[in-house]
């Protein structure tokens, strides 16, 4: 991983940590419920678990970790840490107060073991910050007016062969392009900013108008996809039971449901920016369903796509006053879609297939054909 970006989420981690006061809930919890264990009939006792309880629930829905990119995410788990951070935290607990009500004293140890696996997690990100300020190591920042689009390729979707991941680099270069070109009108490349590994994540700079465009696709392609995710589960049902002959009714209906999504957000997207048509305005609506179609396929099979923006500095200055206030408000629809972009967990097998290539959305294709 990138040192510098492991600065800024050490950083942003340890801060939020200490802003929810996790670790005194954990241990309040831990303690209320020794007492109670101790003294099982004292009705304050009872009552100092319920608010204890209460308070760690309350500290949790104060952590942004759930809130973080999906790939922040992907960093945490290869840390080893994300499943004692934000819901998969709250979920341990309850799970061991739910498990344990005959013997809290149980549940009283597991939450105090939490509580001291989450203080280690603290201090370890303490040592790590004084080593980065001890060597100069900076954090890594956008400057106002930029974006950075985020993409995390699963191993199994590319293998291990250089020529299949620069393929792969290759579609998304042609699939976020034409965003870059409605956006500003010229087609000018997006810069690396970094690679990752694990799996593989790609960072790529750009403006932060484009990367507001591409947030808020990214957004209603997920809306999209989460109502097909049931069916995707459902589906793996059918394939376990061997029903494999209503399987391609299932897919066909998937895929189409998906593609009519898709063509709404597209036909918005044409009538807001082209209320003129023309011929290359038709080209690249021909080229952003296609760009489309490739992201949601990619969705399916455990890719993941973020956008993240810094906040605007802000002038005194009228004309620099008017920019910011642009970029302020691209910069809000990249905070506004955020929420919506982060991980998404799947079960069973990819249900996708969308048709890709010029030439399939020009036909009209709406359904799982091959490309």
């Amino acid at each position: 991983m990138n040192v510098e970006r492991l600065h800024l989420i050490a950083l942003e981690l340890h801060e939020d940590i200490a802003r929810t006061t996790l670790v005194q809930q954990l241990n309040g919890l831990a303690e209320a419920l020794a007492n109670l264990a101790n003294q099982p009939g004292e009705a304050s006792y009872q009552q100092a678990v319920a608010t204890a309880r209460e308070a760690m629930r309350t500290a949790v829905a104060d952590s942004d970790v759930d809130e973080w990119p999906a790939a922040w995410r992907a960093t945490l788990d290869e840390l080893d840490i994300d499943d004692i951070l934000g819901s998969n935290l709250a979920q341990r607990v309850e799970d061991a107060i739910v498990s344990n009500e005959i013997t809290p004293s149980t549940a009283s140890t597991t939450i105090k073991e939490l509580a001291q696996d989450l203080s280690s997690v603290d201090t370890s990100l303490t040592e790590m910050l004084a080593v980065f300020d001890r060597f100069s190591i900076a954090t890594e920042t956008l400057e106002a007016g930029e974006a950075e689009v985020a993409v995390t390729i699963p191993r199994g979707e590319v293998g291990e062969r250089l020529v299949d991941l620069g393929r792969e680099f290759a579609e998304l270069n042609k699939i976020l392009g034409v965003f870059v070109e409605i956006e500003t009108g010229s087609r000018e490349p997006m810069r690396v900013r970094t690679i990752a590994s694990s799996d593989y994540g790609v960072y790529l700079e750009t403006a932060v108008h484009v990367g507001a465009f591409i947030a808020v696709s990214i957004e209603r392609l997920l809306a999209a996809y989460k109502t097909i995710l049931e069916i995707r589960t459902l589906r793996q049902g059918l394939a376990d039971q061997g029903l494999e002959d209503q399987l391609a009714a299932v897919d066909e209906r998937v895929n189409s449901l998906m593609d009519e999504k898709i063509r709404e957000y597209l036909d918005e997207v044409i009538a807001e920016r082209y209320p003129e048509r023309s011929e290359r305005s038709r080209e690249l609506e021909i080229e952003l369903l296609n760009s489309l179609r490739m992201m949601a396929n990619r969705i399916d099979h455990g890719f993941n796509f973020d956008v993240r923006a810094p906040e605007p500095e802000q002038s005194s200055e009228d004309e620099a006053e008017a920019a910011d206030a642009d970029i302020a408000e691209a910069t809000a629809r990249i905070v506004s879609a955020s929420p919506n972009l982060k991980y998404i967990n799947r079960t069973g097998q990819a249900i996708l297939s969308l048709p890709e290539g010029p030439s399939a959305a020009a036909s009209g294709s709406s359904s799982g054909e091959d490309t």
